[in-house]
């Protein structure tokens, strides 16, 4: 509520043998912007414009049919550029927006994005749970880039989103 951002990402594994281990990845970050959900989401709501607003999102688009967003991510903090590619509805105002990656090697992670007006700003939540074949990435490694990217992308979208030039 004092406009820090608040992101954690739990990564555990799992396994019988080698072979067939797991992982699980519990995802949760919030933040309060400072304008309302309505001024804040007419460019927050522009996903394919990510790529001019984060410096590490080399390509953004979306597919408005499919309701499906398109990102090619490239960080010193990543190991390699990933592609993630995944379904959210376009967030044009306050509510719970349900999202799914279909593919990649975090397919079928699943999550909610809430929008919420609290006190006249706007509070964004989101919760995340995937589980799956081990990626590759030791635990901590992928604690420490999933929680910390989505920081950094969630304090720039607030500074560009708080006033208005499109």
């Amino acid at each position: 509520m004092e406009g820090e951002i608040f992101s954690e990402s739990k990564v555990t594994s799992a396994s019988s043998d080698k072979k067939n281990e797991t992982q699980e990845l519990h995802f949760t970050i919030a933040g309060l912007h400072p304008k309302s959900c309505s001024y804040a989401l007419k460019k927050l709501s522009v996903y394919e414009g990510y790529s001019k607003f984060l410096d590490f999102v080399k390509v953004s688009k979306y597919d408005e049919k499919n309701q499906e967003i398109d990102f090619l991510l490239s960080h010193v903090l990543l190991p390699y550029d990933m592609r993630l590619v995944f379904k959210l509805p376009r967030i044009e105002k306050e509510g719970v927006y349900p999202f799914e990656f279909e593919h990649g090697i975090l397919k079928n992670l699943k999550g909610n994005i809430y929008a919420i007006n609290h006190n006249g700003k706007c509070l964004f939540f989101t919760k995340a749970d995937w589980q799956g074949p081990h990626t590759g990435f030791p635990n901590v490694v992928f604690e420490f880039f999933s929680q910390t990217l989505a920081k950094l992308s969630m304090e720039k979208l607030f500074r560009i989103s708080n006033t208005l030039s499109h």
